[in-house]
């Protein structure tokens, strides 16, 4: 991920597989790509078959999951 600048020219979509790789709050970007894959699949223009998403944080049991009821 290239949070400096953006992904430039890069077409996901193009490639078979996708590993979006994201620190910290980076998981936002990495979102909004994944959204932006989802949506061009769902119309057909899309070659993507396989993506991992890869997320490293801190310490995940100091982040909050937004869930009230304390279950995901």
């Amino acid at each position: 991920m290239i949070p400096e600048g953006g992904p430039g020219y890069t077409l996901y979509t193009a490639y078979s597989g996708v590993v979006l790789v994201a620190g910290g709050s980076g998981i936002s970007y990495a979102t909004s790509v994944l959204d932006d894959i989802l949506q061009k699949h769902a119309a057909g223009k899309s070659n993507v078959r396989v993506i991992e998403v890869v997320w490293s944080i801190a310490d995940p049991g100091k982040q909050r999951t937004g869930c009230s009821s304390g279950s995901v």
